[in-house]
């Protein structure tokens, strides 16, 4: 982060780590200040999460100020082919004030579930025949290099947008992957990281699910990060109801739920 970046310390905090991560300049991610020297507001977005956080001092922002400071992050979300503002907030007041400035009948919401666990997993899973468990270490990267696999978006996507490079990737986050004829079918990866907590996005291929894949690779990233003290952060909204119930069946625990909402901005 460069250091002429002044952020309180309340701007950054633990409940968020895929937002507080990226300001802390530790996740890779889209940032936008309202004023370089000395930020009143800022948002950040998250390629795996999809959408902004914003954090700041919102009462110390006139109606004028924010609506130009929106309209900024809109351009550059419109630049990249993103034609909605999606947006959440630890503080109510934010959410409030920029409801209030826009069309209500025109946005969206749903509640968002956060779901934390430190301890470790009891390893009941196993993997059907043929499958093949591999940890994303320095060894499998360079194999990843060498074209040994297929479907390797499934990682290289999340690591070169969440992560500034491998070596901070492997510095700070976790990942672990299932195989099926040297094909990635199957991953959880650490997509973000501020503190102790690790924010992690699972994703098992269509033609593959249902067979014990998603469980058996939480069981090994909670393990993996109960070892270093860590702890996972599982998010999921209210509507995903196969994703809450797996975070419940695996023994998270309901950490928080807030609202995220989107509207159109093309």
């Amino acid at each position: 982060m460069d250091s002429r970046y002044k952020f309180p310390d309340r701007y950054i905090d633990n409940r968020s780590p895929s937002i507080s991560g990226i300001i802390a300049g530790i996740c890779k991610g889209e940032l936008w200040l309202d004023n370089w020297e000395a930020p009143r507001l800022v948002a950040a977005y998250s390629y795996c999460v999809g959408g902004c956080g914003i954090v700041g001092d919102i009462g110390k922002i006139s109606d004028s100020e924010l609506l130009a400071f929106l309209e900024t992050v809109f351009d550059d979300l419109r630049k990249n082919g993103i034609d909605y503002f999606e947006f959440s907030s630890e503080d109510s007041k934010i959410y409030d004030r920029i409801l209030r400035l826009f069309d209500s009948g025109k946005i969206e919401s749903e509640m968002e579930y956060s779901y934390r666990r430190s301890e470790k997993a009891a390893l009941d899973g196993t993997l059907p025949d043929g499958y093949e468990l591999r940890e994303v270490n320095e060894a499998f990267l360079k194999e990843l290099s060498c074209g040994k696999y297929a479907n390797i978006e499934m990682l290289t996507d999340r690591l070169y947008h969440s992560w500034q490079n491998e070596k901070n990737f492997l510095e700070y986050s976790k990942a672990f992957v299932v195989l099926k004829a040297r094909r990635i079918v199957g991953i959880i990866f650490g997509s973000a990281r501020y503190e102790n907590i690790i924010a992690v996005d699972i994703e098992v291929e269509e033609t593959y699910r249902r067979r014990g894949i998603a469980a058996f690779l939480t069981e090994h990233m909670l393990n993996s990060c109960s070892e270093e003290n860590l702890t996972v952060q599982w998010d999921c909204v209210e509507s995903n109801t196969a994703s809450r119930m797996a975070a419940e069946k695996c023994g998270f625990h309901l950490f928080k739920k807030r609202p995220y909402y989107w509207f159109g901005i093309s």
